[in-house]
């Protein structure tokens, strides 16, 4: 691996990128201290379409919500947050106060 001091890694960014793109390797140094190593990335497989949707209806069969509904559920989770979009959604709000500043009282909600 080449040695390069941090002020010309700084100076020639983009040209050491286009070396590290081809296959080389880089020691940062700070006053002559080895402070960082770039070097290129394994090549990452780009996967299929069909293999992606497969890998998902695995996952599916796996893990299931045993009755819950997901609508239920994210409501409930909003709710617990102080942050009731379902309450928002469904009623006026008037007086100009911010929706933000309302907790779940405020709303009438029910969780």
């Amino acid at each position: 691996m080449a040695i390069i001091g941090v002020y010309e890694a700084r100076t020639k960014f983009s040209e050491l990128l286009d070396r590290v793109a081809r296959g080389r390797g880089f020691v940062i140094t700070r006053r002559g201290v080895p402070v960082a190593v770039i070097e290129p990335v394994a090549p990452q497989r780009r996967r299929k379409v069909e293999e992606v949707i497969e890998e998902i209806k695995k996952f599916r069969k796996k893990h299931r919500l045993n009755g819950l509904d997901i609508k239920e559920l994210i409501k409930r989770n909003e709710c617990e947050a102080g942050i009731c979009i379902g309450c928002l959604c469904n009623r006026s709000l008037g007086s100009g106060r911010r929706k933000e500043s309302l907790s779940r009282k405020d709303l009438g909600c029910s969780w």
